[in-house]
């Protein structure tokens, strides 16, 4: 499953520049929170960090897409045990240094780890 969410990202960030895979990052935290909750933090994440996040009228939808600048990026919200959520971050960005996703990374996991995480491993 997450093999094919990291293939998305990266078939959905392919642009003009085909020569050049774009760098990746993922990450992941485990919280305290309901589906629902988690996936309404995974918006506000992008918000803050002044992502676009795309249009989604699937009510059947465990993911939000949300793109910036050179940067695309989904959080996955999957059921952990004890009735917990894993958020999953990936974001692929129009670049070779892969420092620079993992950056974004960084700032979208630590919105979601402050708001009701429970561990981050």
């Amino acid at each position: 499953m997450k093999a094919l969410v990291v293939g998305g990202l990266l078939a959905l960030s392919v642009g003009t520049v085909w020569a050049a895979s774009p760098a990746v990052s993922r990450g992941e935290v485990l919280l305290q929170v309901s589906f629902e909750e988690c996936m309404a933090l995974a918006k506000s994440a992008f918000t803050a960090e002044g992502y676009k996040v795309a249009p989604s009228d699937q009510k059947s939808v465990s993911f939000v897409l949300a793109h910036k600048d050179i940067h695309t990026a989904y959080i996955t919200c999957s059921p952990a045990p004890k009735f917990d959520m894993w958020a999953n971050i990936f974001v692929a960005s129009y670049t070779q240094d892969r420092n620079i996703p993992g950056n974004e990374r960084v700032k979208l996991q630590t919105h979601l780890a402050n708001a009701k995480a429970k561990k981050t491993p």
